[in-house]
């Protein structure tokens, strides 16, 4: 069964395809690691505009090309 596509299984998916820890990705956009956990998990909306631009940043700058 495959997953439901949302904004947390997007998130997920680029920051294990980029190898970064849940904790190092928190840690990079000044947020605790349970905050992140909820929100891959969807039980938190999808953050502010400011940790919105500063994870597509980080997810950016890992990307192979």
């Amino acid at each position: 069964m495959e997953k439901p596509n949302t904004f947390g299984t997007y998130l997920n998916l680029k920051r294990q395809e980029r190898k970064i820890s849940l904790r190092k990705f928190a840690e990079m956009l000044k947020i605790s690691p349970v905050y992140m956990c909820n929100m891959e998990k969807d039980r938190n909306p999808a953050p502010s505009e400011d940790i919105l631009a500063v994870s597509y940043t980080h997810l950016r700058a890992h990307e192979t090309p």
